[in-house]
């Protein structure tokens, strides 16, 4: 597996999950919303490793060592992660008030729809243009290498591909 193909597959899996989270709010709205937490519990924690794998392993890499990468790129990326940081606080605020339903509902609401966004701008930019430029041994060297990592540091196995 490939650096790339590895934060694509966990773009889907998160896909996944805000796809089961946005149908459990549907159907069952306010009475639901503590399967939404849960949701969002899982998605939280593994949004956690994918970050690091972003920032710690493929962007330091592509910055210091593909020459002529547009260094704004993994800059713009790390803006939106961190402003999905901010998304990411006000969730937990939500979460820690389990009375609070409607306030829930609506944080989990914009936390989707801007982590969507966010994943759709990293594929569309720069995750092809990685794709094109780092040969496919580096990016399988890199994805074993955070592989190994994530598990090391207990990342459950339902967050990793099998």
């Amino acid at each position: 597996m490939k650096i790339v193909d590895l934060v694509r597959w966990m773009h889907a899996d998160f896909r996944q999950r805000l796809d089961k989270m946005e149908r459990i709010a549907k159907e069952g709205g306010v009475g639901e919303a503590a399967k939404v937490a849960h949701e969002l519990s899982l998605v939280l924690q593994s949004l956690q490793a994918h970050e690091w794998l972003e920032e710690e392993v493929l962007y330091p890499y592509l910055r210091t060592r593909v020459p002529g990468f547009d260094a704004k790129a993994p800059e713009e990326s790390a803006v939106g992660h961190r402003a999905l940081q901010g998304k990411v606080s006000e969730l937990k605020e939500a979460l820690a008030h389990p009375d609070a339903t409607l306030t829930l509902l609506f944080a989990a609401e914009i936390f989707i729809a801007f982590l969507r966004e966010h994943m759709a701008a990293e594929e569309k930019g720069i995750l092809d243009s990685a794709d094109k430029r780092l040969p496919e041994p580096v990016q399988e060297k890199l994805a074993a290498d955070a592989l190994k990592i994530l598990k090391e540091a207990g990342l459950p196995e339902e967050f990793l591909p099998r």
